[in-house]
């Protein structure tokens, strides 16, 4: 399978099952939330080069920007003082508590 096609299948997922600006894993139905990945996932084994060098750079890509999504969701969290009114005594415990 082509990575562009896995984009497209991407975009596809993203427009058809999610609502635009939910922030909600809710307004994702759960059986496409991992679709483009399972998708990227099974293309690799019948892959070219090429295709997985893109493949790289899109998945590194997307961690990226999930990186900024768990900081900026990490600092809105701490500015409203959601951990300490859930009676965690710093941010790094909160952490350690709720992603293991």
């Amino acid at each position: 399978m082509q990575v562009s096609a896995l984009r497209g299948a991407q975009s596809r997922v993203s427009k058809r099952s999610c609502r635009p600006g939910a922030l909600s894993w809710t307004a994702c139905p759960p059986g496409h939330r991992y679709e483009a990945i399972d998708a990227l996932s099974t293309a690799t084994d019948s892959a070219t080069d090429d295709d997985l060098l893109s493949a790289l750079t899109l998945c590194e890509g997307t961690s990226r920007r999930l990186d900024r999504v768990v900081v900026a969701t990490v600092s809105t969290l701490e500015r409203r003082g959601t951990f300490a009114e859930r009676g965690y005594k710093s941010t790094p415990a909160a952490l350690g508590d709720l992603l293991g």
